[in-house]
């Protein structure tokens, strides 16, 4: 992958979807320029709350946030 030397940017995301490995190529490129990186792991842990809902009907909104925690702790740990 080329170097992005036109590319400085301090306010800038650069967004990957993949979310394993964590940190890819295309991260790197951009973090070494100056810009913040996501990986896909935001959009994985959402689609597994939304799942979950729709498997197990709505859910009330002050127990969605623990179940994104909880989805969070398990994908630290396994992805």
């Amino acid at each position: 992958m080329g170097e992005l030397s036109g590319l400085k940017s301090v306010n800038g995301i650069a967004i990957d979807l993949i979310y394993n490995p964590r940190v890819t190529d295309f991260l790197n490129m951009f973090s070494r320029q100056g810009w913040k990186t996501v990986n896909g792991s935001e959009m994985f842990i959402g689609q597994a709350v939304e799942t979950f809902k729709i498997l197990y009907g709505n859910i009330s909104e002050d127990v969605s946030p623990l179940i994104s925690e909880t989805f969070y702790s398990i994908a630290e740990v396994n992805l």
